[in-house]
């Protein structure tokens, strides 16, 4: 099973950085908040985590990151150089800023942090048209996540 952590991570963005920055990303993963899904992208069906991991900015606090680029993978734990970015420069990131800002406060499970993150990934491929369709679906999902 792959693991998914984007280079830029949806709570660094959403910080609103006004101006690039570079520094050492770390992740690590968050069992009690994240949990295997299925997943269909650019026609490919992947089998993935989907969920928050905990991470931190050059050394500073912790925090919840979403993914919010399927085209690059890491593994967890890890530690990344990375630049990051104001919000308006990853596709649809208004609407995912959104749904971080509202909802990821109260992700305390496995299915809320993967419906979130499912969300944040359907938002900032396809713009939200829903898990059946688009360069992003969801497959075999439970209708738990589904509802959420």
């Amino acid at each position: 099973m792959k693991r998914i952590s984007g280079v830029i991570l949806t709570s660094l963005v959403f910080a609103g950085i006004a101006s690039a920055e570079q520094g050492l990303f770390e992740i690590w993963g968050q069992p009690d908040k994240r949990q295997a899904v299925d997943i269909k992208y650019n026609g490919n069906n992947l089998s993935v985590f989907s969920g928050p991991v905990l991470a931190r900015f050059k050394s500073g606090t912790t925090f919840d990151a979403y993914c919010v680029d399927l085209d690059h993978w890491g593994n967890l734990p890890g530690a990344y150089q990375v630049n990051t970015s104001p919000i308006h420069h990853i596709q649809y990131g208004e609407r995912a800023a959104y749904l971080y800002n509202s909802f990821s406060g109260g992700v305390d499970s496995k299915v809320k942090g993967a419906a979130l993150q499912m969300a944040i990934w359907d938002v900032v491929t396809d713009n939200g048209d829903g898990f059946d369709g688009g360069k992003f679906q969801g497959r075999n999902m439970s209708s738990e996540i589904k509802n959420l």
